[in-house]
């Protein structure tokens, strides 16, 4: 076995995987095999902890991800940028449009105030069931994005939205003093919807956004891979995902904000100007709503990509 690693209980025989935990090499026998909704999960027996597949460690290390090194994610970001336009998330994000296009219009046009609220929670509740679902697949290795799926309204649908509620809290706190300070909280919300630069002149809520802002990425990945509300809010939770994840979460902050400053900086203008001047039924809207869930996609694709090596850690 000269030149291989050896299995930690079996010196003739090559190890194939590593523990998470304890760092013991195992052979395929040794190897505690189980299957999770028709999906083969590898577990350490000792330690009960997820096995890395060698070939999947070494090529990891090989970018600097499993050492947190930021060098090593950024060199993967073209990769992850391409990946967004995939046919299955291109197909996955038009398929949203569907369903929320006409919901958008339908909201603010023909429903009842209550309707309305519940047709609100519905859109969003969707739009983060596809975007944290997103993040989550490319975390456990997907490149292919599969829909989700929607059987219990309580649990795929308003369970992700409670989630990124609970993630932009910090955000929601600011707005809300923002409408204090103009004296409408319907505004603020609407106002800060469709130009968040517009809380720029209010000094201490912009204060509070800028720091939910800066939590924004972390929380946002313990919404996706925790599946808990109670995490998100975690302080604890918190530095222990930035100490699994590393310096290569700086990293993967960086470009995120960097696709926040171009949907804040770039496409809000360009989406004012096609309302005022190109305003075309139907189709001025859902290409609008089109690029924003495409830019949603690659955020995801961003943050998923960053957790991918480090899943079984976080997990």
């Amino acid at each position: 076995m000269a030149g291989k690693l050896t299995c930690s209980n079996h010196l003739d025989r090559e190890a194939r995987f590593s523990c998470t935990v304890c760092q013991t090499l195992l052979c395929d026998d040794c190897a505690l095999r189980k299957w999770i909704r028709e999906r083969p999960i590898d577990q350490c027996r000792s330690c009960q902890a997820l096995l890395v597949a060698l070939d999947a460690r070494q090529t990891a290390r090989a970018h600097g991800q499993l050492d947190g090194d930021a060098s090593g994610f950024l060199a993967q970001v073209p990769a992850y940028a391409r990946l967004t336009f995939d046919t299955s998330v291109l197909f996955l994000i038009g398929g949203l449009l569907l369903i929320t296009g006409p919901l958008y219009w339908a909201i603010p046009n023909n429903l009842s105030s209550g309707l309305g609220i519940f047709g609100t929670c519905l859109v969003k509740g969707l739009e983060m069931s596809v975007y944290l679902g997103i993040l989550s697949q490319t975390a456990d290795g997907k490149d292919e994005i599969s829909p989700p799926d929607v059987t219990d309204l309580a649990d795929d649908v308003f369970g992700p939205l409670w989630r990124y509620l609970a993630a932009i809290l910090p955000i929601l706190v600011g707005i809300a003093w923002f409408g204090a300070e103009i004296g409408s909280y319907t505004l603020a919300l609407a106002a800060f919807s469709w130009d968040p630069r517009v809380i720029l002149d209010h000094p201490g809520p912009a204060a509070v956004v800028a720091i939910g802002l800066g939590l924004l990425p972390l929380l946002t990945i313990i919404a996706a891979y925790s599946q808990s509300v109670i995490a998100v809010l975690n302080p604890k939770v918190w530095s222990d995902t930035i100490g699994v994840l590393g310096a290569s979460y700086v990293a993967a902050s960086m470009v995120f904000y960097a696709i926040m400053a171009i949907e804040l900086w770039v496409m809000i203008p360009i989406y004012l100007w096609m309302k005022l001047h190109l305003d075309i039924p139907v189709v001025t809207s859902a290409l609008i709503l089109f690029s924003a869930y495409l830019l949603m996609a690659l955020r995801a694709r961003i943050l998923g990509g960053l957790v991918r090596p480090h899943l079984a850690q976080l997990g």
